[in-house]
């Protein structure tokens, strides 16, 4: 079986996938072909987990260097991004060089303590040769750090074979969950912060597509301040 079916299977038995999809996902004839080593694919509790990690707002690499000490009183404290230079894996520091804290929804902390409780498995399983020393809340089965490019290989192509729009990755999470922000009115600076952005104008540069809806809701507020203001003219004029 194929990593990606493999995946697909696994989450579709603990409800991230419905079964019908999982089962509409055909098998991959060759995954090397497609740049994906099967012992990179995800295990169930991490694909849960990780499908939940763009709810923080957080990028790929920020979200593979997250370790269990960041996890602060249901906050999430980002201090730090894995990058990936072919074959080499270095912990740096974030894009902006800025550490931010943010806050986890409910739905994503029980999906990672889910994952957790697999791990901890894993972690007795490994014994010594775990590396517990890296803390890391998304790692191999022995605990090293996941190669970044091959979870968004991997990621593409599920969402691929689910018939999700062509391009559809990852990052695509992540630039979901800024815009849904924005198109529901959370203010720029707050959602700024949240997904680590360099300044509030690059937020509002790359979400002018959800804020031209806000526009809208501007003018039909607007129509109704001035019926609001005309009726309170016409009640003084009769009083």
């Amino acid at each position: 079986m194929s990593a990606i079916r493999k995946l697909a299977a696994e989450a579709a038995d603990n409800g991230l996938l419905a079964p019908e999809l999982a089962a509409g996902i055909s098998r991959v004839k060759s995954a090397k072909t497609q740049g994906i080593r099967v012992g990179n694919w995800l295990s169930l509790r991490q694909a849960q987990a990780l499908l939940s990690a763009p709810d923080t707002g957080a990028r790929r690499g920020e979200v593979l260097a997250l370790r269990w000490s960041d996890i602060q009183e249901g906050r999430a404290i980002i201090t730090r991004s894995l990058t990936q230079t072919r074959q080499l894996l270095e912990f740096k520091g974030t894009k902006t060089e800025r550490p931010r804290d943010v806050k986890v929804p409910e739905s994503a902390l029980a999906a990672l303590d889910r994952h957790r409780k697999r791990q901890d498995e894993l972690r007795e399983q490994f014994g010594p040769d775990y590396r517990a020393d890296l803390d890391l809340i998304f790692a191999n089965p022995n605990g090293t750090p996941i190669r970044p490019n091959s979870i968004s290989s991997v990621v593409s192509l599920l969402f691929r074979r689910l018939g999700l729009p062509k391009g559809a990755s990852l990052h695509s999470l992540r630039h979901s969950h800024g815009s849904h922000l924005v198109a529901d009115g959370v203010p720029l600076p707050v959602v700024s912060e949240r997904l680590g952005h360099s300044s509030v104008r690059t937020t509002a540069d790359v979400y002018t597509h959800a804020l031209r809806g806000q526009d809208d809701d501007a003018a039909r507020r607007w129509d109704d301040f001035q019926r609001r203001g005309t009726g309170d003219r016409v009640e003084r004029k009769i009083q």
